[in-house]
C-alpha cells in the first residue's frame, strides 16, 4: 500500500513527464508544483546552453509586467540569477542551502524582507 505523499509524488512526477510533450508545457505542471509546496508563484526557465540564450518560459502566480520590472530594476546586478546561469546542467537551486554567490546579502534579496 502506498503513502499518500507517495501518491502525491507519483503524480507531480507523471506531470513532470506529461509536460514534455504537452501543448503548454510545462504550465501545468508549475501549477501542480505550486499546489503541493503552497507556493505563491513559481518562474520555470529553458535555456539553451550552447546560445546562452533563453528559449522558453513559464510562469505561475507571477504576471509577466512584474518580472520584467524585476529584470530590469535588478537584472544587472542579481547574484542568484547569474549564480544559476553558469551552474551545472540540471543543477536544482534550494534557497536554504548556501550558494557561494553572495546572494543572502545583496541588495536584491534585501528588497523582499527576510
Amino acid at each position: 500500500m502506498r503513502s499518500e505523499g507517495g501518491e502525491v509524488f507519483d503524480r507531480l512526477l507523471g506531470s513532470l513527464y506529461d509536460a514534455v510533450l504537452a501543448p503548454d508545457g510545462f504550465q501545468e505542471f508549475i501549477r501542480e508544483l505550486a499546489q503541493l509546496f503552497r507556493l505563491k508563484g513559481v518562474c520555470l526557465v529553458e535555456r539553451d546552453l550552447t546560445e546562452s540564450d533563453t528559449t522558453a518560459l513559464w510562469l505561475y502566480g507571477l504576471e509577466p509586467q512584474w518580472l520584467e520590472s524585476y529584470v530590469m530594476t535588478y537584472g544587472r546586478e542579481d547574484l542568484l540569477a547569474r549564480h544559476l546561469e553558469q551552474a551545472p546542467i540540471g543543477h536544482f537551486y534550494a534557497s536554504n542551502l548556501p550558494t557561494g554567490c553572495g546572494f543572502r546579502q545583496a541588495r536584491v534579496r534585501a528588497g523582499f524582507g527576510r
